[in-house]
């Protein structure tokens, strides 16, 4: 069983869809980009990623301006239709009861974290890597850069760990640091995102058993 446990954040942790969609659809509309209130979101990419693929026809410039919005809408209430999955809470307990290190990946920028995680995961987590942590990360950095820092500064190779997430990115990024992938299919993966994971779960109930046989 390895040992160095890592987690992404948004569709593997936690379930953020609501929040995300609705004050992502408010930060279009409210900075001049109108969206109907059904308008699809696809949760996972950076943020910047989220607005081109919802609004296709926005500017860079207003891309920034929209993602500085947001942020300040998700800072006030961005967390209350936001819950952990069913059994993750008891997953992370047991893995940390196993010695196993517990760490969060993610996109979403340090500051956005810094009430989410204590509130869900307070003293159920060793350390915590997001773009913040990676210097000029808008230029050309992934999580890919993201794992090298954390296998760094925990003096621990690829092979010691594995990754956990419902994303493309989060599959194609483990495989190409020598990660192990697990690709997790409850979250908001679409058809064949996951289809180059090492292992697929489709529910929390199995990632136990699904890490402790790696």
């Amino acid at each position: 069983m390895k040992k160095y446990i890592m987690f992404d954040l948004d569709g593997t942790l936690i379930d953020s869809s609501k929040d995300v969609t609705r004050l992502l659809i408010k930060a279009l509309c409210d900075c001049g980009y109108p969206v109907a209130e059904d308008t699809y979101i696809k949760i996972g990419p950076p943020l910047n990623k989220m607005i081109e693929a919802a609004v296709p026809s926005v500017t860079q410039e207003d891309n920034q301006k929209i993602v500085e919005y947001f942020r300040k809408l998700y800072k006030v209430d961005g967390t209350v239709m936001t819950t952990p999955y069913h059994g993750i809470i008891s997953l992370l307990k047991r893995l940390r009861a196993d010695g196993c290190k517990i760490f969060i990946v993610t996109y979403k920028p340090r500051p956005m974290c810094k009430d989410l995680l204590p509130k869900f995961f307070e003293g159920l987590y060793d350390d915590l890597i997001t773009p913040t942590d990676i210097d000029d990360f808008e230029n050309g950095k992934s999580k890919v850069d993201m794992f090298k820092l954390l296998l760094k500064k925990w003096n621990t190779t690829a092979d010691a760990c594995v990754m956990i997430g419902d994303a493309k990115s989060d599959v194609e990024c483990a495989n190409a640091a020598g990660i192990t992938s697990i690709g997790a299919e409850y979250g908001y993966a679409e058809k064949d995102d996951l289809k180059n994971a090492d292992y697929i779960v489709s529910d929390v109930k199995d990632l136990y058993e699904c890490i402790k046989s790696i």
